[in-house]
């Protein structure tokens, strides 16, 4: 996903037998239409490479937690390393006390482990009963794009757990960042090239709550250096797209259809391929298609 609004445009220049990117007023109308190319590509389904990781840490006795501000549809959440079961709002609010308590009025709810989603925020039923306690670090080494943590005591991580790095002077070695394991006090995960070890007071947070969710992708650009938040392979859709709607513009009605048939063409073998990848294995009977 390395493409351009300048690559695209480009292309529907030379579609149009121009020499190059217009400016002024006119590269502003096809950033426009470019912008739309991608919200209606966007609105076509829950694609496999609109997708995101957001973990963070529970805090004791805490049901509610914000959404990330791109946040579309859950795939799934896991707590602790459990898988939580989502339920729609509507069957929360008929089954428990609203404003959230923490006596739910089934007998066995605690057997099991539910979150439902309610505006922008999820609900953790029940809620954490603990929060992940910081662990100190005594060095972070990077080598090439590897950096090495070495702890002061057992991390009590796994293999592909998140944590959360914190007081590195380095800002690249900080954040939420997926581990590979390999000793009680030891574990790796990945960085920029280029990065150097930091020093600092480092801590280590497991973020025993992670969330995996379809995003829905920046579709604003104002400028030909914006990055568009789509597969290199598919960006003739867009190009299609815009230049139908210039065509349109123009009154040449034969080059539109042209174009919008390219565009809807190409949203057919996404579509194809976004179902081939999410029916694998799975029974006709349970297919979401």
């Amino acid at each position: 996903m390395s493409i351009t609004a300048n690559d695209v445009l480009l292309d529907v220049s030379y579609r149009r037998g121009e020499n190059g990117v217009p400016t002024g007023n006119e590269l502003n109308r096809r950033l426009k239409f470019l912008s739309q190319a991608l919200k209606d590509l966007t609105r076509q389904n829950l694609y496999w490479f609109y997708t995101k990781t957001y973990a963070t840490s529970t805090v004791a006795d805490q049901e509610i937690y914000s959404l990330p501000a791109d946040f579309k549809k859950p795939i799934e959440l896991r707590v602790d390393r459990l898988l939580r079961t989502e339920q729609s709002d509507r069957s929360v609010f008929s089954l428990y006390k609203i404003p959230p308590t923490s006596t739910p009025y089934l007998i066995n709810y605690f057997n099991d482990k539910y979150y439902y989603i309610f505006g922008d925020e999820i609900h953790l039923l029940p809620h954490p009963s603990s929060t992940p306690s910081a662990i100190s670090v005594s060095s972070i080494v990077v080598a090439d794009t590897t950096a090495t943590v070495t702890c002061a005591s057992a991390h009590g991580l796994q293999n592909n757990d998140y944590v959360q790095i914190a007081g590195a002077s380095v800002s690249e070695c900080n954040g939420s960042k997926r581990v590979s394991v390999t000793s009680s006090t030891v574990f790796t995960y990945t960085v920029a090239s280029g990065t150097s070890s930091p020093t600092g007071t480092i801590t280590s947070t497991w973020n025993n709550f992670v969330l995996r969710y379809f995003y829905t992708p920046s579709t604003s650009f104002t400028a030909i250096t914006d990055t568009i938040d789509l597969p290199d392979r598919f960006s003739d859709a867009l190009s299609a797209y815009v230049f139908g709607r210039l065509a349109q513009l123009d009154g040449e009605r034969g080059d539109a259809t042209d174009g919008f048939d390219e565009y809807n063409e190409i949203i057919g073998e996404i579509n194809k391929e976004n179902m081939t990848r999410t029916n694998v294995n799975t029974p006709l009977s349970e297919s979401i298609w």
